[in-house]
Parts: structure tokens; C-alpha cells; sequence
């Protein structure tokens, strides 16, 4: 997504041409933090997305209980876990050693989460492998709660073989439950103390023979980095690094074969985007020299990318898609391909439309065109773009010139000038159609089109006009393809073309080849 759509112009001056203090270096911690690491969200897709802040530390504190009938002592203790979405990381329990666990960490045997982000009252949520929970987070759970009539924990309470509840469940203060735990074979006790910003309850295991020590919540991990995103939050992310790119992701509990996988691919997508251009992006959001991918709670859309610098983030929601697209089917979100074109855009002064003209058509344009190529060179199956099949989104990109051809009412003035496009059932604008005019180019010139046209882009003066970024595109299109396609523009795309540009053609290229 364009940035510059996105902020004022002030604002936007401030982000373009001040160095921002976001990543720098990006230093290592290796300090224990106070807070549990930040996690996005990897859950079903009909569950909760948690959006990650600082949160309370989830705590585990163990004891005994002794139980009068044999004598017998059982685990026991307090423990405090995190409403997911603002404590991902900690906002499950596992009673049979008595730890914090993440949402995502297929080991909680009860989980916690308010049903929507706004929502001021935490709910249990009870992992069970039944329909509409059966994501591979929630395989062979078996995991069941039910509500007892006591009003005090007593070890000597037997839990009922069955009458479990399942997925959400609402979790009363004062209430005492029984919980089958997630292996469906073992049972404990639970009385709810406090509902607040985290859950806290009172908890005996009734199916273990010795108590567990106290569990610590563990200290950030030395590869752990701090990051400062776009929208100025302060995050700690993991670097998995690439030749070209680093992805920053909020997790260490991600499958890291996944990961490298993903790193590998945004690698080739760099490399394609580099041949092409000729070019890298000057260093803005950089980990040891490598430009950043960075998954974030929030930034200037779903997805964002600086101009002609790098630096990419990607909100939760869309690396849940990115991920889970990759893990489950081996299928890639196009959003990072698309924000690269972005890093990549090195033209806003050869070829973008000058003042009121400028719409930021023509970079989206070359955004979309590149994405398709993008993922072509990385060798990759693409999937659903902004939940539209990909190949209907790329044909009905494509479709959107012969629909202008057919009306001739449609001319530059009142499509890419405003920023607009023919009608269309995506409701796609100017952006779309200026990636249409490319794509023809594409298939009229072949592939050396596309190694030659953005050096040759870049090789123009800087536009004072709106025409002289028409001119600037135009020659070097005929450049690149070593003929005098004027005639295409000015017939068959009925653009203008300033004569001075038309008399150049000829000179350089001979006459204007028929359209």
C-alpha cells in the first residue's frame, strides 16, 4: 500500500526525508524483560485475533494441598494468564507442570481471551478438535470444562466423566470448575478469583502424585531485537535472515522451516525486482544491513512499504494469512511481493504525474505489474489477493484495456489522470489500469521488456511537467523495445505525446510502427 496515500503531506515529509529512529542497528537484547514477547496472531481464523500491547506478567505459582481423605498431596497454586490479545504469549495454562503457555503453543490444556478486542470480559476458551476449531493448533485436543455447584475449591470434589464443555466457555468469578485436561485423560480443579485485565484462578491437578515447583516466566532470548514500527510502537521482534531480507516476526514458536521457507522466497522476489531495475533500495529500516519485513500490530494499512527505500510491515492479521497460506497449502499472500515494488519504486520523479495529477496511480500502478512478475520469478503459487482468487484479480487487471479500447469515450484525461478506470466488478481504479497498460506492453515486446524498461525509466530527466512524465515513459518504452511505438500510445491508448517526443521517436527509431 502507497505510503504517501496514506499520511499528510507534512507527515510524509517527516517519514520521506527525516532518518527515522526505528530500527538503526537494531540492537540485540539479551536483558530479561518484564513483559511476555508480543506474538501475532496464529489461531483458527474464526477465533479471536489477538493485537499484542505490553501486558501483565502471567505468573505460576505452585504449592500443596492436602487432601483428608488418604492423606495424599496433590499440585496446587495460583496462576494469572493474559487476555490474548493483548498477552498472546501467555495467555494459556498446562496443569501437569503447571506452566504459562502461548495461544499457538498446541500444549494449553485452557486458554484465555475476551471474544473480540474491544471486549472488556475475558472467556475461557477450551481447545477441543471439533467442528469449528479443527485448525492444526487444535489437533487431538481433547480438552472439556464443566461448572460446579461448590462454592469453595475442595480437592475432594470427583470431576463427572462427561457433560464437558468446549471452545468458549464464560469464566465466572467465584465459580469452581472441573477441567478435563487436553489429552482427555486427566482432570483439575479451578476456582476463578479475579476477571479483570487477565484471568487469575485458584488451581489443584487431581490427576498428578507430587506437587511441581513454581514456574518463572522466562527472559527475552539473546537473538531477541527492539523495534520501533512505522506508527512509533515499541516491539520486540526475531530476525530470520536472508541474503536480501530479514522477516521480523513477534514469535519463536513458528514452525521455523515455514520461516526460512518464506525468507527464501521474498530472497528470489528481491533478486528479480533488483535485475529489473538495475538498482537496491537505499537503507531505511535495515537489521545488519538487510532490508526489513516486519510483522506489526498496526501500520499505514494492511500492509506497508516505504518508496524507493526499504522497509516493509505487514499488520497481524495478513501474516496470519501469509503463514498460514505457506503452512497449510504452500500458498503465498501477494502483499509482500506487492510492497516491494514499493522498496523498488525509484521513478516518482521520471514518470509520476506532477501536482493535482498526481493520484499515486502510476507507482501502485507499477507495484501491481511488478507483483505478478515478482511471484513468476520466485516460482510460487499465489493466494487469494484481498480474498480474491488470484487469477480472476490478474484477469480482470488484464481486462481492464480492452474494456477502455471498446469505449471510446475513455482517453488518459479521464482515466489515469484522475486516477481512474473503466468499470469493472472489482471496483479497480487507475492503479490497476495502469498496470493493464503494462501487461500489454509486456506481451507486445516480450520479456526484454521488463530488463530494460525501469533502467531506461531512470536514465530520463526529472519531469518539471505532467507531460514531461508522459514523454519520460513513453521514450523509454520505445528504448527498451528498440522501435517507435508512439503510435500505440497515441492510437491505440489515445494518450497525449508532446510532438517534441514524437519527432524524437522518429529520429532514434525510425517511423512509427502501426498499432
Amino acid at each position: 500500500m502507497n505510503i504517501a496515500r496514506h499520511y499528510p503531506a507534512w507527515l510524509l515529509m517527516l517519514i520521506l526525508c527525516i532518518p527515522m529512529a526505528c530500527l538503526g542497528s537494531l540492537p540485540i537484547s539479551g536483558e530479561p524483560s518484564p513483559a511476555p514477547v508480543l506474538h501475532t496472531t496464529l489461531v483458527p481464523s474464526d477465533t479471536p485475533t489477538p493485537i499484542p500491547t505490553a501486558a501483565p506478567i502471567a505468573t505460576a505459582a505452585a504449592g500443596n494441598f492436602s487432601l483428608p481423605q488418604n492423606g495424599a498431596v496433590l499440585p496446587r497454586g495460583r496462576a494469572t494468564i493474559n487476555n490474548a490479545w493483548t498477552g498472546y504469549d501467555s495467555s494459556g495454562f498446562r496443569f501437569d507442570n503447571a506452566s504459562i503457555v502461548s495461544w499457538a503453543s498446541r500444549q494449553a490444556d485452557i486458554l484465555a481471551s475476551s471474544r473480540n478486542q474491544s471486549g472488556s470480559t475475558i472467556w475461557f476458551f477450551i481447545p477441543n478438535d471439533s467442528p469449528p476449531y479443527q485448525s492444526q493448533y487444535d489437533k487431538g485436543a481433547k480438552s472439556g470444562i464443566i461448572e460446579m455447584p461448590q462454592k469453595a475449591l475442595d480437592p475432594g470434589i470427583e470431576c463427572p466423566p462427561d457433560g464437558y464443555q468446549f471452545h468458549w466457555v464464560e469464566a465466572r468469578v467465584g465459580a469452581v470448575y472441573c477441567v478435563r485436561t487436553r489429552d482427555g485423560q486427566h482432570f483439575a480443579l479451578i476456582q476463578v478469583a479475579l476477571n479483570e485485565e487477565n484471568l487469575v484462578f485458584d488451581w489443584v491437578y487431581l490427576s498428578a502424585e507430587s506437587p511441581v515447583a513454581p514456574v518463572d516466566v522466562s527472559p527475552l532470548p539473546p537473538q531477541a531485537v527492539n523495534y520501533t514500527s512505522m506508527n512509533q510502537e515499541k516491539l520486540i521482534l526475531y530476525p530470520i535472515t536472508g541474503r536480501n531480507i530479514v522477516l521480523l516476526v513477534p514469535s519463536q514458536e513458528l514452525d521455523k522451516f515455514v520461516l526460512e521457507q518464506m525468507v527464501d522466497t521474498f530472497d528470489r522476489a528481491y533478486d528479480f525486482y533488483r535485475d529489473a531495475t538495475g538498482r537496491t533500495p537505499r537503507l531505511q529500516m535495515q537489521y545488519q544491513g538487510l532490508s526489513t519485513i516486519a510483522v506489526v500490530p498496526s501500520t499505514c494499512g494492511v500492509s506497508c512499504g516505504y518508496l524507493g527505500m526499504t522497509g516493509i510491515e505487514l499488520r497481524y492479521d495478513q501474516f496470519d494469512k501469509l503463514y498460514r497460506g505457506v503452512f497449510e497449502s504452500d500458498q503465498y499472500d501477494p502483499s509482500i511481493f506487492y510492497e516491494m515494488g514499493h522498496n523498488f519504486w525509484f521513478y516518482e520523479n521520471k514518470i509520476e504525474y506532477i501536482g493535482t495529477d498526481h493520484t499515486g496511480a502510476i507507482a501502485d500502478g507499477y507495484a501491481i505489474y511488478m507483483l505478478f512478475l515478482a511471484m513468476e520469478a520466485a516460482g510460487v503459487k499465489p493466494a487469494p489477493y484481498n480474498d480474491i482468487d488470484f487469477s480472476q484479480y490478474k484477469a480482470e487487471v488484464e481486462g481492464l484495456l480492452p474494456i477502455y479500447l471498446l469505449d471510446t469515450s475513455l482517453n488518459w484525461d479521464n482515466t489515469l489522470r484522475i486516477g481512474d478506470a473503466p468499470p469493472n466488478s472489482l471496483g479497480l481504479g487507475g492503479s490497476a489500469l495502469f498496470a493493464s497498460f503494462l501487461l500489454d506492453l509486456h506481451s507486445r515486446i516480450g520479456d526484454d521488456f521488463d530488463q530494460w524498461l525501469w533502467k531506461e525509466v531512470d536514465l530520463r530527466p526529472d519531469a518539471v511537467t505532467t507531460q514531461d512524465a508522459i514523454d519520460n515513459f513513453v521514450l523509454a518504452t520505445c528504448t527498451a523495445a528498440e522501435k517507435n511505438l508512439t503510435r500505440v500510445f497515441v492510437e491505440r491508448y489515445r494518450w497525449y505525446v508532446s510532438s517534441e517526443t514524437l519527432k524524437e521517436a522518429r529520429t532514434r527509431f525510425g517511423d512509427a510502427l502501426r498499432p
